[in-house]
């Protein structure tokens, strides 16, 4: 609901509750999370004269069931007997806002404080040792003036800011034994949107001084410069080419709160550098009107994009399974009874393209696109290694995107993904997958506002694990499938 009980007063507050039961995959094997889940949001924002507006708002979000041992296990049982186990989550974040934007083009001041807290309760129910309470906080403010300033040569729009935030981890095991750490930077930046007739150019700076966790990298100090260029130039009507590079920095973060220990049985790496690199594009848009029918319209798009990863950063464990090794507890070198953070031996870059193309009629719509998007480390031509155990690149993705307004109350859908097979370094496939959604939207002329939609996802029930996802070809208990075909019926009602 909202409203504005007066001209200079606006509120809003909204509550949603959801139950979850759990779903199968394309084989029918039930896939684990029964949950209950409760969402609310309140905002209030006030105008203050005529140049000056405040806003103040609070959001919780609380989830409480049972899902998999860990956010990148799958839901299926496994031999261990952890496929699920009871675990609450909740997340509260306060928000004030403040604006100052006076009959002055130089000045237009947004001020925001913000705090959100993530708290992960877990009973394991006496299932090993697996019971904790872990929260992570983050508590910030930032302020931004923005400038349009018109000269002889084009208009500037000047954007200078600063931001400050600190994020805190607790980590709660049996009730009483407590560990944390903390990270905090502060950065300021400048940004000059410069339009030139058909050509923007967009230069910025930007300066961090990030102070990392204590248990990671000993409280090390970083200050660090970088750098962003973009440009597009408008080369024919509703036609443009587009560039940019943008120079990386990313300090030693917070580790994961599960892990801390206040140092103990973790190697803190002092000489961890911090990552860097850049990302850069170049592309083209257009788009073309009137080409068979009055008011059609055909947009195509294509984009080549490189990145490149410096002192990529990761966490070794210890075990005796493949990929945890440990770390030498005095010396960081990898093998021994520590864990830690630590840098690879080599850099990484990323390729990619992504092309797309869509086209419109007044009762018709279709939408084509590709994406593609390679990872290679300089020494062992490698991907980027993942979480989730295996390499992190994903197959090429190709979609399709039909839309067909039969008349003015009813209109119908098609959306196909189609994602092909990828062979790593090592000869670890991931599999292809191709899946259907059909939906269809229902406008009674008889009730202005009101519109029910029936969706059927997955429509052939394919059984299929995200690339992105924790997948093992050889181990279903070790693949985060997907949910098999799933049926969605919406209601909804505007006035």
């Amino acid at each position: 609901m909202y409203g504005a009980p007066t001209d200079n007063i606006d509120l809003l507050a909204y509550y949603g509750k959801r139950d979850t039961d759990s779903g199968e995959d394309g084989d029918g094997r039930e896939l684990y999370e029964d949950s209950e889940s409760e969402n609310i949001l309140l905002k209030a924002g006030a105008y203050i004269g005529d140049d000056h507006h405040v806003g103040a708002s609070f959001s919780r979000t609380e989830k409480e069931g049972v899902f998999p041992f860990r956010p990148d296990f799958p839901s299926l049982p496994n031999s261990r007997g952890l496929d699920v186990i009871p675990q609450e989550i909740k997340r509260d974040t306060y928000t004030l806002d403040h604006n100052f934007n006076p009959a002055n083009s130089l000045i237009d001041v947004d001020t925001t404080v913000y705090q959100t807290e993530t708290q992960i309760l877990r009973d394991s129910e006496d299932v090993g040792n697996f019971d904790f309470d872990a929260k992570v906080k983050t508590t910030g403010v930032k302020i931004e003036n923005t400038s349009v300033i018109d000269t002889n040569s084009g208009r500037h729009k000047l954007i200078v800011g600063a931001e400050h935030y600190e994020k805190e981890s607790e980590m709660v095991r049996d009730g009483s034994a407590t560990a944390n750490d903390d990270a905090n930077n502060t950065s300021v930046y400048l940004e000059d949107q410069w339009q030139i007739g058909k050509l923007t150019l967009t230069p910025g700076v930007r300066y961090d001084r990030y102070e990392s966790p204590e248990f990671v990298a000993g409280g090390s100090t970083y200050d660090n410069v970088v750098g962003a260029f973009a440009a597009s130039y408008e080369i024919a009507p509703r036609t443009q080419v587009f560039a940019s590079y943008t120079e990386l920095f990313n300090g030693p973060d917070l580790g994961q709160t599960v892990f801390n220990s206040n140092g103990e049985g973790i190697y803190v790496n002092n000489d961890l550098k911090p990552e860097e690199g850049y990302n850069s594009e170049v592309g083209v848009a257009t788009t073309l009107r009137d080409l068979t029918i009055a008011d059609d319209a055909l947009q195509l798009s294509a984009k080549y994009f490189r990145s490149n990863i410096e002192n990529y950063q990761q966490f070794m464990r210890t075990g005796s399974r493949p990929g945890r090794f440990g770390i030498d507890c005095e010396t960081g070198a990898i093998g021994g009874d520590c864990q830690g953070m630590f840098n690879s031996d080599e850099d990484y870059k990323i390729d990619g393209v992504e092309l797309a193309a869509n086209y419109t009629t007044r009762d018709f719509g279709m939408g084509l696109s590709y994406s593609r998007a390679r990872s290679e480390g300089d020494k062992t031509g490698n991907s980027i290694p993942s979480v989730s155990g295996s390499g992190a690149d994903s197959g090429d993705r190709y979609m399709v995107n039909l839309d067909y307004a039969a008349n003015d109350m009813v209109d119908l859908g098609w959306r196909s993904t189609y994602v092909a097979s990828i062979t790593d370094n090592q000869g670890e496939t991931k599999p292809s997958y191709d899946v259907h959604d059909v939906y269809v939207n229902y406008s009674p002329r008889q009730f202005d506002g009101l519109k029910a939609t029936v969706g059927v996802y997955n429509l052939f029930d394919e059984t299929y694990a995200s690339h992105a996802s924790r997948l093992n070809t050889a181990d279903a208990t070790a693949t985060d499938f997907e949910m098999g075909r799933n049926i969605k019926t919406s209601l909804t009602y505007q006035f």
